[in-house]
């Protein structure tokens, strides 16, 4: 009978410590239903969602920004060409009124269009290129896209499924001990 009662004892004793040290780890990491549980969400709470979105969002931009400067580049080769032929063309320098003027600045405005494609092929080259390092598989677009879509599977997963915690139950008056499992679906 003592060794009953002993083993009883030692029993409730492991119970009770093992459910001091679930309510210990529950009220600092877990707060369920209650109202610390609300306030401890508030203070902690990381929007995951809003931070890809926001990291993809800038990401799309910066693609937006390139196409543009490319589209800017073409214009600037474009211009310049077009500024260069104008120049050369042999049946507009055959007026008969030829101006001075514009004979003296005929050389400096074959530099400036010669200027314009060269710098519009410059900036056309690295902006095409960055366009196609935005955009490519290794990009950041893609890689927060990923990890974006990896997260809300984790999420998922997380959220769903049955949830189980087992605790112990000592019950003193009636001298038993057990367990409780407590499940939420």
């Amino acid at each position: 009978m003592i060794k009953k009662i002993f083993s009883l004892l030692l029993m409730t004793a492991v119970f009770s410590f093992a459910q001091a040290i679930s309510d210990r780890i529950t009220e600092t990491n877990c707060y369920k239903d209650s109202v610390k549980a609300e306030e401890y969400a508030a203070l902690t709470q990381v929007d995951f969602d809003g931070y890809y979105k926001n990291l993809i969002k800038l990401e799309e931009n910066q693609i937006k920004k390139d196409v543009l400067y490319i589209a800017i580049s073409s214009a600037a080769i474009g211009a310049g060409a077009i500024w260069w032929l104008a120049l050369n063309d042999d049946q507009a320098n055959a007026h008969p009124r030829k101006e001075p003027v514009n004979e003296a600045l005929r050389p400096t405005a074959k530099m400036f269009s010669i200027g314009l494609i060269a710098a519009g092929a410059i900036g056309f080259g690295y902006n095409l290129y960055a366009f196609a390092r935005d955009t490519g598989s290794d990009s950041k677009l893609r890689s927060s896209e990923k990890a974006y879509n990896v997260y809300k599977a984790k999420r998922a997963a997380i959220n769903s499924g049955a949830k189980v915690a087992i605790s112990p139950a000592v019950n003193i008056l009636n001298s038993s001990a057990g367990l409780n499992i407590i499940g939420q679906f």
